[in-house]
């Protein structure tokens, strides 16, 4: 039997094994595995540290090829794997060389919906809390940001730009730091629920109302964001879809290796919340 050898970011320290994002991938590549009757190799950043060192699990023939989750891949990687024909498959990763096949989701246009629905409330101070770390979806996710603020006409303010490492206690840290700040956004667009649930816990701790005295938004819409109080408007990606399609993907790869480069680009759905709302009028901010 073939095994696919899936690979999580070597950029954050999430868990593969309880991490939604990643379960929800793996529950696609799973079924797509059994259905295509290939074994699954499941690797994490507790073992190795770079890509190429995952990319001896082909050399040595553990696997015959790889599947990446919002890993990034530079140019030189790419380069590799192009002259080696190593079958890759890569989830939220835009490839610029060779024949690496990938699934994304409408990240920008998902994020500029989120930008108009904010500015027909109101807001024109809206913030974008992203990572430091290079990730397609967060780039895109900034471009929906950015092109809804042009296209709104409110310009672009790079002191409401934030950035933190995907995790809840980054975003947590950042809001934290910018609400006792006198200029700063009335709304803020965090560019995954995990920063967006940071926020959430760190406005009740510091009895900051959302959406009252400020409105947040998040990207993934994991269930856990529904439960929160107030629920958090975000944007659904089909990420069990993403991830089966990826791993069939690869399987066509490996069965056909000089086939053209397979690519799809899933539609989101916004997914309303109550952790928006009208921007605080004068005088109502108790920080202000």
């Amino acid at each position: 039997m073939k095994t696919i050898g899936v690979v999580g970011s070597l950029q954050t320290t999430l868990d593969m094994n309880t991490n939604e994002y990643y379960s929800r991938l793996l529950q696609g590549i799973e079924t797509a595995c059994v259905e295509r009757d290939y074994d699954l190799l499941i690797s994490t950043r507790r073992q190795v540290t770079t890509v190429t060192e995952f990319l001896r699990l082909f050399y040595e023939g553990k696997v015959q090829g790889l599947i990446f989750l919002g890993a990034y891949l530079d140019a030189q990687v790419q380069e590799e794997i192009d002259r080696l024909d190593i079958p890759v498959s890569a989830v939220s990763f835009k490839p610029s060389i060779g024949r690496i096949d990938h699934v994304n989701s409408e990240n920008a246009k998902g994020v500029e919906i989120l930008v108009d629905t904010l500015v027909s409330l109101g807001h024109t101070k809206l913030g974008f809390i992203g990572t430091w770390q290079e990730n397609d979806d967060i780039s895109e996710r900034f471009e929906g940001f950015y092109v809804g603020l042009k296209k709104n006409g409110i310009p672009f303010d790079p002191a409401f730009h934030y950035r933190g490492d995907f995790s809840r206690e980054s975003a947590a840290q950042i809001f934290r730091k910018l609400i006792h700040s006198y200029d700063r956004p009335t709304a803020l667009v965090c560019a995954s629920d995990f920063m967006a649930m940071g926020v959430l816990h760190a406005a009740l701790e510091l009895g900051v109302s959302v959406p009252a005295h400020v409105s947040v938004t998040g990207f993934d819409a994991f269930p856990e964001g529904r439960m929160f109080t107030p629920s958090l408007q975000s944007v659904y990606q089909p990420l069990e879809e993403m991830g089966y399609r990826a791993a069939n993907f690869l399987c066509n790869r490996i069965e056909n290796p000089r086939i053209p480069v397979q690519s799809e680009r899933f539609p989101i759905e916004i997914i309303r919340g109550e952790s928006i709302g009208a921007p605080p009028s004068p005088g109502s901010d108790p920080n202000m």
